[in-house]
């Protein structure tokens, strides 16, 4: 199942939009990424969106419905191209009188397909551990919730909401102690497919980070760690950014796992739909680089909308389109509409996606600039005062190597030009 369009009216800041999603290069993730300045509907566009199964929360739409009578989500769906799209359509009178309808609540039929949302500010914890522990019966349950409730004291994601406490780190423990038992038995295949789920995530994980981490069990007492670099580390004490990414790709492929599917394929390549709200907060920019394309390589048959405020996660990947969302008096609208490419640099990524067009810190550029209207004014023959212009001149170029070479350059072309010698 596929997204192919979005129309919004009268919500949130749009009084009126349409999102066409193109299909892209098959054989890899579908990516599609929103992108443009606090304000603009980057986060309305992606909740509207998570109602592709219907309506969701309906306090959260209540909310962002300026209208009771004009406000209305479309959502156009479609298993592929060669047939007509389903349409979930979502109006104010839609929505339930109270509560969150029983959308995702039961696991009673094998799914084709699935959808889960997720937040860069999501963090793993420490939590207490059992041997093995059965898995919850509904691995759909809060799936499209991005910030999917805690209700432990210990700060640990629950996997079932305000009615459990199944644990990423639980369900990590219960493949690593199912692992050692059939291996006990001599039953190899049960074995590799225990070995497989916790190694997709260790090697995503190392992958992003750049080098490798292991989880194992201690037991005494009995907990779950990490093996970073050979070291030995409690989840509590692990940097941010790799809490993060651990909490919501390990949620993802422990659903995947539970969830009783049609096809028969590994579960990291099944049909599925992932929103991902600024996934790079929490990151280093050297890992904000690699996290799109290990995503993308490991959900090898996912639909994925993202936000970001990143330039180094815009142009990690290929191919992606990218929506520029922007803002005219206090209106938000769609912008160009492009596709990546990973050849593009940082520097033209934040003139062109981020209508950043300043190299420099603010007080330096403050200072280029009135350097630079110095000049045009020398060069237009207009009175300038030239002392105060060869010392801000001076000034720049103790800043940096680069606006040293940025001063010189230019002064030498005045000199050219006006036959006269301008020097700091």
């Amino acid at each position: 199942m596929r997204i192919r369009k979005l129309y919004l009216k009268d919500i949130g800041p749009f009084d009126e939009v349409e999102f066409e999603f193109k299909p892209q290069q098959s054989g890899r993730a579908e990516i599609h990424i929103l992108t443009g300045p606090n304000g603009c509907g980057k986060t309305t566009t992606l909740q509207a969106l998570t109602n592709c199964e219907g309506v969701r929360n309906s306090e959260l739409l209540a909310k962002r419905f300026r209208s009771g009578v004009s406000s209305e989500i479309q959502i156009f769906m479609t298993e592929s191209p060669e047939l007509n799209p389903k349409i979930v359509r979502i109006r104010p009178k839609d929505l339930p009188k109270s509560g969150i309808p029983n959308i995702l609540n039961t696991q009673s039929k094998k799914r084709k397909w699935a959808a889960f949302a997720y937040t860069g500010y999501r963090i793993v914890a420490s939590s207490k551990i059992n041997a093995i522990q059965d898995f919850p019966e509904n691995p759909l349950s809060e799936a499209l919730d991005f910030n999917k409730r805690s209700t432990r004291g210990d700060g640990a994601i629950p996997f079932l909401g305000n009615s459990g406490a199944f644990t990423i780190n639980q369900w990590i423990a219960n493949n690593i102690s199912k692992r050692a038992l059939e291996k006990e038995k001599a039953n190899t295949n049960q074995a590799n497919k225990y070995a497989s789920s916790i190694e997709r995530l260790e090697n995503v994980i190392s992958e992003i980070i750049g080098y490798k981490i292991n989880f194992d069990l201690r037991t005494s007492p009995l907990s779950l760690v990490v093996l970073a670099n050979n070291t030995e580390l409690d989840f509590d004490v692990l940097p941010d950014g790799l809490r993060s990414a651990i909490s919501w790709i390990g949620d993802v492929l422990m659903r995947l796992d539970l969830i009783s599917w049609e096809e028969d394929h590994p579960v990291n390549e099944q049909n599925i739909i992932l929103f991902l709200d600024e996934i790079e907060v929490h990151l280093h920019p050297a890992w904000q680089r690699r996290i799109l394309p290990a995503v993308q390589k490991l959900f090898s048959n996912a639909q994925i909308f993202l936000t970001t405020h990143s330039p180094f996660v815009v142009n990690s990947v290929d191919g992606a389109w990218i929506y520029e969302l922007k803002v005219k008096e206090g209106k938000a609208y769609l912008g160009e509409v492009t596709q990546s490419k990973s050849g593009t640099s940082y520097q033209n990524v934040l003139r062109e996606v981020f209508d950043i067009d300043e190299d420099f810190g603010a007080p330096a550029q403050a200072d280029l600039d009135k350097f630079y209207q110095s000049r045009d004014a020398i060069l237009q023959g207009d009175e300038v005062n030239e002392t105060a212009f060869l010392r801000l001149a001076k000034k720049l170029a103790q800043q940096g190597v680069e606006l040293q070479n940025i001063v010189i350059f230019e002064l030498r072309q005045l000199n050219k030009i006006k036959n006269k010698t301008y020097e700091i």
